[in-house]
């Protein structure tokens, strides 16, 4: 389960960066940081959601 959550985390971070090289330079600015910020939340959710799911798993 961990090793899934790793390998997640890395592929949901990765995902953004293609999309703001190639986008034009002010509107790259905009996206990258936006992009930055869902990841973080979706990386959280996705921490929360394996933690409560590994200790149901010890109960």
């Amino acid at each position: 389960m961990l090793r899934f959550a790793r390998t997640a985390t890395i592929v949901i971070g990765l995902i953004p960066i293609p999309f703001a090289i190639f986008a034009p330079d002010i509107l790259s600015m905009v996206f990258f940081a936006m992009a930055l910020s869902i990841t973080l939340a979706v990386i959280v959710v996705l921490m929360i959601y394996f933690r409560v799911l590994a200790v149901a798993e010890e109960q």
